[in-house]
């Protein structure tokens, strides 16, 4: 357990023992199944009892999330996930933390950095990307399949976030 709370700093290994970790990580990617659960305790066994560390903060980490908080938000990730290729309406998800819609709108702004919309937008991009690079389906059946309801407003929001058009990004992955 003391290696655990020392790991909150962070670590940075240092000497032989960091050189052997090392191999043994290379070595770790070769393996499966229980060799790799076996392998990945040599390495933490050897990390824990060597001296050759410092830590890189002079602080614990401290987890900016409160557990239920975590948790009121696991549910509406969760519904989201399953839902953001269809309109999803902002009550919903309110009704589904006990909120209003304006109250919920500031706390999903809050715990994510970004409103609701722009969350789900960045999602649904995600999404089209994913398909662009995957399947050889048309831009405006990967706009449809990923919750756009017009063309011009999937083409619009995928250039502002991505710097591209759709066609354009498909053509620099694939390499054409």
């Amino acid at each position: 357990m003391q290696a655990f709370k020392r790991s909150q700093r962070g670590l940075e290994f240092y000497g032989d023992v960091k050189q052997k970790v090392v191999k043994l990580m290379y070595e770790l990617m070769q393996l499966n199944g229980l060799e790799a659960v076996i392998h990945l305790l040599r390495i933490l066994q050897l990390l824990t009892t060597t001296k050759d560390y410092h830590c890189i903060s002079h602080n614990e980490y401290i987890d900016p999330f409160r557990k239920d908080q975590t948790d009121r938000m696991s549910s509406v990730y969760e519904y989201i996930l399953k839902n953001y290729r269809k309109k999803i309406h902002l009550n919903e998800l309110a009704d589904l933390l006990c909120m209003t819609p304006s109250s919920f709108s500031r706390y999903f702004a809050t715990v994510n950095n970004k409103g609701f919309a722009k969350f789900i937008s960045e999602l649904r991009i995600k999404h089209a990307c994913k398909l662009l690079t995957e399947t050889d389906l048309s831009v405006a059946v990967i706009s449809e399949k990923s919750g756009f309801k017009t063309l011009s407003n999937f083409n619009k929001q995928f250039k502002d976030e991505m710097k591209k058009k759709p066609s354009d990004y498909k053509k620099e992955f694939l390499g054409i």
